[in-house]
């Protein structure tokens, strides 16, 4: 799981500190920073929603909520328009934002604390799962991380 938001709206948040700020995030997991964005949130159900929800439980001050929405897509979209910050998982923000959107955001890693295991289960001569698989395989060769 990674946190993105609009590269113009991390600057005008956090000024001449920007750099240093999103250096301490990603080296040392301080997810206190985030207390000063303003949040698109993804279902309270779901994976990074439930993370999400537990990280606003640390927080001393909580930040506006700008939208609650089930559609990730739609989340990233308005993200990218610098309505607010989001979490979600890497391959999703990959695959749905343009290559344009791509470059006008930080997609801050959040190293362990955010990451989370997939587990799938499958019939006895289910085709689907061989080629989940060879797709599975084909982007971890890329080195797109999850």
């Amino acid at each position: 799981m990674v946190f993105v938001i609009q590269k113009k709206l991390f600057h005008n948040l956090f000024g001449e500190d920007a750099e240093t700020i999103l250096q301490d995030i990603q080296e040392n997991s301080n997810y206190m920073h985030f207390q000063k964005c303003p949040l698109l949130l993804g279902h309270e159900k779901d994976i990074c929603g439930k993370f999400t929800r537990r990280l606003l439980s640390s927080f001393e001050i909580q930040p506006t909520i700008k939208v609650e929405a089930e559609n990730i897509a739609l989340i990233l979209g308005l993200c990218a328009n610098g309505l607010g910050g989001c979490f979600s998982p890497e391959i999703i923000v990959r695959n749905t934002l343009s290559a344009e959107q791509l470059k006008e955001v930080f997609i801050i890693t959040l190293g362990k604390d955010a990451e989370y295991e997939i587990r799938i289960g499958w019939k006895d001569n289910w085709n689907i799962i061989q080629s989940f698989m060879e797709t599975a395989k084909e982007i971890l060769k890329s080195g797109v991380k999850f």
